[in-house]
């Protein structure tokens, strides 16, 4: 059987003005996240679709938003013109390239509905494996969720999380899943993205860390060795690489 091709659609949706424009721009000067993608198109969500948190933070957690966003999506024709769709926040440095060959590794067959889940089950909120920092679906995928999103709309309702909502709808749809746990790491330290094993990295919400993380894993500079926290955090088949060498005292 066919194998899909590696080629990239990639989209991100950023409120307008709002704090991630930022990190947007900080991706765009290094043509890095979507810009690295075959294709790439950037929507705006409505201020009133955003949450501040008590932290300060923003998130735009209406999942009504985003299914606006892939309303969006549908009308344009980039995602058909493309293997595989793949929706990004803007604070996920993530690395195309790492990304084909993920999915060239993972020999998916042509034509077939398929999402990845893309983070191990059991660290924090995992939803079953599939994170929304980076979601990838198939071209089969999106048209099948694109055609039926009216029915899971209704079904499942807009109340749980985007991520949440977009499993569910899927996996009622028998949309068939491929794992790869190597795809995301979930971290706020820019050193950890030194592990070149791993497609991208999220939550990196501050200008500075998310070009340090950037230029950590691209190798234009020095990354400072990971302590063993850290490693402790990886996929167990990655720590052997990265955990720290214990120097005898002389």
């Amino acid at each position: 059987a066919p194998l899909a091709t590696t080629s990239l659609f990639c989209f991100m949706a950023v409120m307008a003005d709002g704090p991630e424009q930022a990190l947007v721009d900080v991706a765009r000067g290094r043509q890095a996240g979507v810009f690295g993608c075959d294709a790439y198109k950037l929507f705006t969500a409505e201020k009133s679709e955003w949450k501040t948190w008590d932290t300060g933070q923003k998130t735009l957690v209406n999942t009504g938003a985003f299914v606006k966003i892939w309303d969006q999506v549908k009308q344009g024709i980039e995602y058909l013109e493309h293997d595989w769709t793949v929706k990004v926040d803007a604070d996920c440095v993530f690395f195309p390239d790492r990304l084909r060959s993920h999915l060239a590794g993972l020999q998916a067959p042509a034509h077939r509905p398929i999402y990845i889940k893309n983070a191990p089950i059991g660290i924090g909120v995992s939803n079953g494996g599939f994170l929304g920092a980076i979601e990838i679906l198939s071209k089969t995928a999106v048209q099948t969720y694109l055609d039926n999103a009216q029915e899971c709309i209704k079904n499942i309702g807009l109340e749980s999380g985007e991520d949440g909502y977009m499993k569910e709808c899927m996996d009622a749809l028998g949309i068939a899943y491929m794992r790869d746990e190597l795809m995301m790491h979930s971290t706020v330290n820019p050193t950890d993205c030194q592990v070149k094993e791993i497609a991208a990295f999220h939550p990196i919400k501050i200008v500075g860390n998310w070009a340090g993380c950037y230029e950590t894993a691209m190798g234009h500079q020095k990354p400072i060795p990971m302590n063993a926290g850290s490693v402790n955090l990886l996929p167990p088949v990655l720590r052997p690489s990265y955990m720290p060498k214990l120097v005898p005292p002389s």
